[in-house]
């Protein structure tokens, strides 16, 4: 399973990222909700975990920009 972090906390973010990993996952780490949104909607990612606080923007924003352009992607 591939997860995406989405954490400005590059220390906790990397501390996460250590743990998924032993435990047999591959995560990958972003620092804003810019580049989360891009990350999730690139198909490559079975799970996203975000931060709340972000400095461009919330992570409720980011996943609702998440769903909103996943469903246009679908209906086309």
């Amino acid at each position: 399973m591939k997860i995406l972090l989405v954490d400005d906390d590059v220390e906790l973010g990397s501390m996460l990222r250590e743990y998924l990993s032993g435990e047999g996952f591959t995560a990958e780490l972003v620092l804003t909700g810019k580049e989360g949104i891009d990350g999730a909607l690139s198909g490559n990612y079975t799970a996203l975990i975000l931060d709340i606080m972000l400095p461009d923007m919330s992570g409720i924003d980011v996943l609702r920009q998440v769903r909103k352009k996943a469903a246009y992607r679908s209906s086309c």
